[in-house]
């Protein structure tokens, strides 16, 4: 009886197990930023009043990321809404200062990636 009961347990268990983990669920929103230019992007999104006073040394280390010519980078596990991308395209060794930056904004929504060109 009790081998009954226990087989019993698992045999309901296991299916409503496999299905609370929501197999069909999508990840929040991305926003991916290519670099199509022959020039350095520097880019980030919706970034903390440190970064936007970031100096070149610690831009990376404050959540802003550099693109060489032909690269691209995603900014993942966005809410839905929008979001304001900062960018300035830069020549080799010339460094950005704050007015250098320009916004746009750009939507997102959950599972779905919306691209953006360095700008």
């Amino acid at each position: 009886m009790y081998k009954l009961c226990l087989a019993a347990l698992i045999a309901f268990a296991v299916p409503s197990v496999a299905t609370a983990g929501g197999g069909g669920s999508k990840e929040l929103g991305k926003i991916r930023i290519h670099n199509g230019s022959g020039q350095i992007a520097y880019v980030t999104v919706d970034p903390s009043s440190a970064l936007q006073s970031a100096t070149p040394d610690n831009f990376v280390k404050l959540g802003g990321r550099i693109l060489n010519p032909g690269e691209s980078t995603e900014f993942k596990n966005l809410k839905d809404g929008n979001h304001t991308v900062f960018s300035t395209l830069k020549n080799q060794g010339d460094i950005p200062s704050q007015g250098d930056f320009k916004p746009k904004t750009v939507s997102t929504r959950k599972g779905v990636t919306s691209n953006v060109n360095a700008f």
